[in-house]
C-alpha cells in the first residue's frame, strides 16, 4: 500500500486510508493496473481491464501525444506486438482500441518519418 501512496503523490494525487480488506484489495488492483501501464513503454499499451464482467476485454492504447498518435515506424512495430501478443492469449475476446490524446484519435501516416526516411 505505501508503492500506491507514492505513485498518487507523483500525480499529485492522494490515496485514502484504508479501512477495510475489501478496500485494501481493490487498492491493490489499482495499483497493479498502474504498474502495468508504466511497465510499458512506447507508443502503443496493451493491458486487460481489471472490472468486474470486462476479464476477457483488452485495452490496445495508442500514446503518442506529440504527433497526435501519427502512425511511424515504433508505433507501427508496437501495434504488430501487441496483435500478436492478443492473438496469443486465447482469454481475450474483445480489443478496444483507443487514444491516450484528448479528442484525437490517430492523425494516420506519420508525414514526417516518412519524409526523412526517403532523404
Amino acid at each position: 500500500m505505501l508503492g500506491l501512496r507514492r505513485l498518487l503523490a507523483v500525480s499529485g494525487r492522494h490515496a485514502p486510508e484504508v479501512t477495510s480488506a475489501s478496500a485494501a484489495s481493490s487498492h491493490s488492483a489499482v495499483f497493479f493496473r498502474a504498474l502495468q501501464i508504466l511497465a510499458q513503454p512506447g507508443p502503443v499499451r496493451l493491458q486487460k481491464l481489471s472490472a468486474p464482467d470486462t476479464d476477457r476485454i483488452v485495452e490496445l492504447r495508442l500514446e503518442r501525444p506529440e504527433a497526435k498518435n501519427a502512425i511511424g515506424k515504433e508505433m507501427l512495430q508496437g501495434l504488430r506486438s501487441a496483435i500478436q501478443e492478443v492473438e496469443a492469449d486465447t482469454a481475450a475476446n474483445v480489443v478496444l482500441v483507443a487514444s491516450s490524446v484528448p479528442k484525437v484519435f490517430c492523425a494516420g501516416a506519420d508525414l514526417k518519418g516518412i519524409r526523412s526516411s526517403v532523404r
